[in-house]
């Protein structure tokens, strides 16, 4: 386990793959300042974000899916889309997938 100590606002993405060789994209990226990056991340990984979009996409064939945990003195949250990518959430039909629960 690694403890990271979490100063200011922030959110932290547990990441998860339903196939043991899975993996996904994670980018972070702003509009109005260089941030702009491409984190490949396996099951189990955690990736601190501080600021900007941080859109998803998976291998195919696999599922993933994250938790989000809200880090500092403030905990709220707000969905916010990018509007150069409003055309991907018109077009899309929605087929949900299930996450195969363990106990």
């Amino acid at each position: 386990m690694v403890i990271v100590p979490l100063v200011g606002r922030g959110k932290l993405l547990f990441n998860g793959q339903t196939h043991e060789n899975g993996f996904a994209i994670q980018r972070i990226y702003t509009r109005d300042t260089d941030l702009d990056v491409a984190i490949p991340v396996k099951h189990g990984d955690v990736v601190l974000i501080h600021e900007g979009y941080h859109p998803v996409v998976k291998a195919p064939g696999t599922n993933a899916y994250y938790l989000n945990f809200l880090t500092g003195d403030v905990r709220k949250i707000s969905a916010v889309n990018d509007p150069f990518y409003d055309w991907v959430s018109k077009n899309w039909e929605g087929n949900p997938i299930e996450i195969p629960l363990k106990s």
